[in-house]
This record gives structure tokens, C-alpha cells and sequence, in this order.
């Protein structure tokens, strides 16, 4: 399943194998405004592939990372993918 998170922190960090876990912020704001709003979409998630992509001049990166899941997994995240999402890092290899 991918999952664009925008780059920086975490996202750009991880590799193959690692494993990881998916936090979406509200809708509206983000992680910046109310960090207290975000929630856990899915954990210990194993790392297949990670693709940087520049954003350019004046847009935000972001950075693709291919996860292996259920399907169920892959709806709950499919669910969350209209909000900011971001990794963290449950452990590396």
C-alpha cells in the first residue's frame, strides 16, 4: 500500500524493512495547531519501498512509502489519505 507523507522527519529516515506506523492529523490543520488530534491508522507496518519526490520551487515534498498490510489495513489508511500523515518509527531492522 503506498503512503504519501510529507518528507522530512521520519519519512525520509526509513529504509527497506523497517517498520513503522501511520498517525493522521485532523483534517483541517495538521499536526501543527492541534498535535493532540492525531490518531493512530495503523502500526507495525513493514517497509517495502521508500520514493522521495520533490516538490518543487513553493510545494511541499513529500515522500511515498510502500507498506506491506492486510487489507483491512490498507482501507483504514485509504480512509485517513485526505489528511496530513506521518511516520513514526516502531523499529528499524
Amino acid at each position: 500500500m503506498p503512503v504519501a507523507v510529507a518528507a522530512g522527519g521520519t519519512a525520509t529516515q526509513v529504509a527497506p524493512g523497517d517498520r513503522v506506523g501511520v498517525l493522521a492529523g485532523s483534517s483541517d490543520d495538521g499536526f501543527t495547531t492541534r498535535p493532540g488530534s492525531a490518531v493512530l491508522v495503523a502500526d507495525q507496518l513493514r517497509v517495502l519501498t521508500v520514493e522521495n519526490a520533490d516538490g518543487g520551487f513553493g510545494s511541499d515534498a513529500t515522500v511515498t512509502v510502500v507498506v506491506a498490510t492486510s487489507r483491512s489495513g490498507a482501507v483504514r489508511i485509504a480512509r485517513f489519505s485526505g489528511r496530513p500523515l506521518l511516520l513514526i518509527a516502531d523499529r528499524f531492522p
